[in-house]
C-alpha cells in the first residue's frame, strides 16, 4: 500500500487508512453469494431486497441456539491484521420480520483455528435497514487471526427467533478512535451492470476521480452536490482502483475492486 502513495500523491492518508473485504455485498455475477465467508453454525442464506447502495442482493442470518449450535457467526478473516490495529467495522443490518428477533450484530473477534471469540458486538433491532459501525482493536496472540464477525445472535428453548439480514459490509483501519463515522462515503461495485455506487453519509458529493494502481487517471465523474453517485466502469480491466471522491465534507479516498 505504501508503493501507491508513491505514485498518488496527496492520497496517502486515506489510502493507508483503508482494508478491504471480500464480497462485502454478498453478490456476485448478479446473484446471490457467500464467497469469502464462513458460518459457524451455517452458511448464510440470500435475498433480493438489499440495503440502500449496496447492490440488490442480501445475506439472511439464522440466531444460535443454546440446545443446538451456538455462537452462531458469520466471519471473514482479516488479512494481514497485527495485534493493536484499530478497525472500523461498518455495514447494514436488520430484523426479518419484528416479532421475535434478536437483533443483528457486528465486531471485530479472533479465530484460533477451532473457534471464535468476541468481546464488543453493535447492533441494531428493527425491521428497516440500519447502517451500524464499530470502532475495536484486533487483540490477536501468536496463531490467532483476526476476523470481522456478524451474528445474529443466540437464545435457548424451544423459540425460532426470525434471521437478520446484512449488507454492504466494509473495514476500514481506523487512525484515531474520534473518527468521523457520519462522514465517510460508502461504496459498492455492482459487477453486472459494471457500475460504482457511492454514497456519502454526510455532505454530498460533487466530483470523483477513478485511478488505478499505476497511479493513471481511468475516469471523472463531475456533477452537481448529490448524496448518490454512479460511476460507470465499462471498458475497464478487472483489477483493483483507488476513487478520490470529493464532498463538501472533505475528500475521502476508497479503493475498489472489479471483478
Amino acid at each position: 500500500m505504501r508503493s501507491i502513495c508513491t505514485l498518488i500523491l496527496g492520497l496517502c492518508a486515506s489510502t493507508i487508512a483503508h482494508a478491504q473485504l471480500v464480497n462485502g455485498s454478498f453478490e456476485q455475477d448478479g446473484q446471490f453469494s457467500d464467497t469469502g465467508w464462513t458460518g459457524t453454525c451455517a452458511q448464510p442464506g440470500g435475498g433480493n431486497e438489499g440495503a440502500p447502495g449496496a447492490g440488490i442482493w442480501h445475506a439472511t442470518v439464522m440466531p444460535g441456539n443454546f440446545q443446538g449450535c451456538y455462537p452462531a457467526y458469520l466471519y471473514q478473516p482479516i488479512p494481514g491484521a497485527m495485534d493493536g490495529q484499530l478497525y472500523l467495522v461498518g455495514g447494514w443490518v436488520r430484523c426479518n420480520t419484528e416479532e421475535p428477533c434478536l437483533g443483528g450484530y457486528l465486531g471485530i473477534g479472533r479465530w484460533n483455528g477451532s473457534a471464535i471469540e468476541v468481546d464488543d458486538l453493535n447492533g441494531v433491532q428493527g425491521t428497516d435497514w440500519t447502517y451500524v459501525e464499530i470502532v475495536d482493536t484486533a487483540e490477536i496472540d501468536d496463531g490467532e487471526q483476526a476476523v470481522v464477525v456478524l451474528t445474529a445472535g443466540s437464545i435457548g428453548g424451544p423459540i425460532s427467533p426470525a434471521p437478520t439480514q446484512f449488507d454492504g459490509i466494509q473495514l476500514d483501519l481506523a487512525m484515531t478512535v474520534n473518527t468521523a463515522m457520519e462522514e465517510r462515503v460508502r461504496h459498492f461495485v455492482d459487477p453486472t451492470s459494471q457500475v460504482l455506487y457511492l454514497y456519502a453519509g454526510s455532505g454530498t458529493i460533487t466530483e470523483v476521480s477513478v485511478f488505478d494502481l499505476t497511479g493513471r487517471q481511468v475516469t471523472v465523474k463531475q456533477r452537481g452536490p448529490s448524496r448518490t453517485v454512479q460511476v460507470a466502469l465499462n471498458g475497464l480491466p478487472t483489477g483493483a482502483y483507488l476513487a478520490q471522491v470529493s464532498t463538501t465534507a472533505g475528500g475521502r479516498t476508497i479503493r475498489f475492486t472489479i471483478w
